[in-house]
């Protein structure tokens, strides 16, 4: 039988780490890495029966502490989690069912944010192959093969405020070291847009648009960039800009009902009637 134990990184999430705790009840290991917590975050987890960790230092890079923790991990699946997420009711079971038919190694499941979700690949096997790249938005470094119908559900940490700007920070930081990168560029553009910065978030989508190699997060970009074109009244510019996401990904839900938004009646009627045959298929953020 095939065994799974979960993962999580943590810092300062007393108020979140106790519900995440709980919706892995029955799980095999739960490996937790905390980064330097002063409340009662390791606490709470002790009383979890986990195996706390408290021998990594944070270095602002998301992916150094993940691998990290991974080194940790003793069982033939992981699931990564967050101290501000929950294992569905039920997700347990589901895991336990997957992983002993399936021939994948990495396993997306839903993220859900209502009325938002994506699929992110949190379920992998223990391997030397897996492991995470990147400082912030860090991603596994091998796709996911599969989609299921494990859901994860996402909050928002309170601790989140104490640093708003602690993505845009890492980012900024690893671009200024190597300019060269590519995800990065988008993240950090987007980034910028959700912090209210649109001219310098335009600015970045267009370094990152000519460079991007991934067709369904250079939809995401030029949607972002209409967004932030949108907000800084450029409203010409952000229609054209939106007509380039639809050209790439037809099936943009959000795309179709922002040019709509951006429009006056008869017009605004016409692309909505296109929004709602909008699929959604290989949308990053629905």
């Amino acid at each position: 039988m095939q065994t799974v134990g979960a993962y999580i990184i943590a810092k300062n999430e007393e108020a979140m780490v106790g519900n995440c705790l709980s919706s892995l009840k029955g799980i095999d290991e739960i490996v937790f890495a905390d980064t330097g917590s002063t409340d009662k975050t390791i606490e709470i987890a002790n009383a979890h029966d986990v195996k706390l960790f408290t021998d990594y230092t944070w270095e602002d890079h998301f992916s150094k502490a993940r691998n990290h923790a991974l080194t940790k991990c003793t069982k033939d699946w992981i699931l990564r989690i967050d101290c501000d997420e929950t294992l569905e009711p039920g997700g347990l079971d589901k895991i336990r069912r997957l992983i002993e038919t399936t021939e994948h190694s990495v396993i997306d499941v839903t993220m859900s944010y209502p009325p938002h979700s994506h699929y992110e690949p949190r379920l992998f096997r223990n391997t030397p192959a897996h492991f995470y790249i990147g400082a912030s938005h860090e991603y596994l470094s091998v796709p996911g093969q599969m989609m299921s119908d494990i859901v994860l559900f996402a909050g928002v940490s309170p601790n989140h405020k104490k640093d708003p700007l602690q993505a845009t920070r890492i980012l900024k930081k690893e671009l200024d070291k190597n300019p060269n990168l590519v995800r990065e560029k988008f993240y950090y553009a987007r980034e910028l847009y959700l912090h209210g910065d649109y001219g310098n978030a335009i600015l970045w989508f267009d370094k990152y648009l000519p460079v991007s190699t991934w067709i369904w997060e250079k939809a995401e970009a030029y949607y972002f960039k209409a967004l932030s074109l949108w907000k800084a009244y450029e409203g010409e510019r952000a229609r054209r800009t939106i007509l380039q996401a639809i050209l790439v990904n037809p099936d943009m839900k959000k795309a179709w009902e922002l040019m709509a938004e951006m429009n006056y009646e008869p017009k605004r009627s016409v692309w909505k009637k296109h929004a709602e045959i909008a699929t959604n298929e290989n949308v990053i953020f629905k």
